[in-house]
């Protein structure tokens, strides 16, 4: 049975198409459906990383769904665990991440780095530390 998660995410990006494409080479995203407008837009695609599925779209004055306006990053930070921090981190910068800081030790456990994506979202890509 395919249950549906208690809580999933979806993104929204001006150029969803431009977005899916960073996020397939900066992640490894998998594309699990996809379904574009009739003017050749991205109206709506499932995407999984690891073992997670979140949502992607281009904007939408029907449900209220707007990209962030130039310049302008989430409040919000979508954490993503990788086997390597460092080479999680290269990959995104190299996809055209923008780095917020490179990969460091942190107190809680964790190797961790922030970087903004080209659409504005904040992600941390992260791996824990052996204790």
């Amino acid at each position: 049975m395919n249950q549906e998660p208690t809580l999933s995410v979806s993104l929204t990006a001006k150029e969803g198409a431009k977005a899916l494409a960073f996020y397939q080479q900066a992640f490894g995203v998998e594309v699990i459906d996809r379904y574009d407008t009739p003017a050749g837009g991205l109206g709506h695609a499932t995407l999984r990383v690891g073992d997670t599925t979140f949502y992607l779209s281009d904007e939408s004055d029907e449900y209220q769904a707007f990209g962030f306006a130039g310049g302008a990053m989430s409040p919000s930070l979508l954490c993503l665990q990788v086997p390597n921090c460092d080479a999680g981190y290269e990959r995104a910068v190299a996809a055209g991440a923008r780095s917020l800081f490179g990969p460091r030790d942190s107190d809680w456990g964790s190797r961790a780095a922030l970087v903004v994506d080209p659409f504005g979202y904040r992600w941390c890509i992260a791996h824990k530390l052996a204790r």
